[in-house]
């Protein structure tokens, strides 16, 4: 009897941890790095708000879309956003539809898109291409740094393949000065003259610093990256009392197939 609630236990275990590892990654990442939002005002020709407008924000790498309508100030906003390319897409009746196109959202961003519709029916379309632009205007974060963009990441020449590196074309950062237990001062970044054990990191959303050692407990490879993101400053209460902060998003799937060799 007690062989057979040893294989049964052995089954049920084996299938349990099957389930964990295949199950998708992206979908239990989504909170973590939903970390960006989109948001602004639509107006028409004479810069008055627009209430109830429809406003759908596609995501072009997935083919997903989200919708929302404007509030009684014009404003539209959408959180948890992935970082990513997308286009805005603004409906009203008595006015052309307006679709904003190719808007970069980068890592950790709270974007600004403001739409102006002009007067005319909904079936005609007024297209403006951002050309991959990303929004510069943030009027809710305060944090200050930099963005280094997937072909920054994957052509720069870094020696050892340390993608901490990365963080050294940022003004304000430098490798510690302070040998800690491991041995690995590569791992480990100072901000803005703070301690090392002030600096953040942050791969997806997840935080990868040690709490023993005070640096990163994770060396990705190069390839793995798609964007590299420092931060610094003084920090909204949500990130916590940080000399700075370095987010790391990795590459993800797309409905294009793509790869490196």
């Amino acid at each position: 009897m007690n062989r057979i609630k040893s294989k049964c236990f052995a089954i049920v275990f084996t299938v349990l941890m099957a389930g964990v590892v295949l199950m998708p990654g992206r979908s239990s990442a989504q909170t973590s790095l939903g970390t960006s939002s989109v948001a602004g005002t639509v107006r028409d020709p004479s810069s008055q708000v627009i209430g109830s407008a429809r406003v759908t924000l596609l995501d072009r790498l997935h083919g997903t879309q989200r919708e929302t309508v404007t509030n009684n100030d014009g404003g539209y906003h959408f959180s948890g956003v992935l970082p990513g390319l997308y286009a805005v897409k603004v409906e009203q009746p008595g006015f052309r539809t307006t679709t904003i196109d190719n808007v970069q959202v980068i890592i950790d961003q709270a974007a600004t898109v403001d739409a102006a519709l002009a007067v005319g029916q909904v079936s005609e379309v007024v297209e403006v291409n951002a050309e991959g632009g990303t929004p510069l205007l943030d009027t809710v974060s305060n944090s200050l740094g930099g963005v280094i963009d997937n072909k920054r990441v994957e052509e720069l020449p870094l020696n050892g393949r340390n993608f901490l590196q990365l963080a050294l074309l940022v003004g304000g950062t430098q490798p510690s000065t302070t040998t800690n237990q491991t041995g690995h001062t590569s791992l480990t970044l100072e901000v803005t003259g703070n301690s090392q054990w002030l600096t953040g990191y942050n791969i997806d959303g997840i935080s990868t610093r040690s709490p023993r050692i005070g640096n990163s407990s994770l060396n990705l490879c190069i390839s793995a990256i798609d964007q590299f993101k420092i931060e610094l400053g003084f920090f909204l209460p949500d990130k916590g009392p940080q000399g700075g902060i370095i987010d790391v998003l990795t590459r993800s799937g797309t409905n294009t197939v793509h790869g490196e060799a």
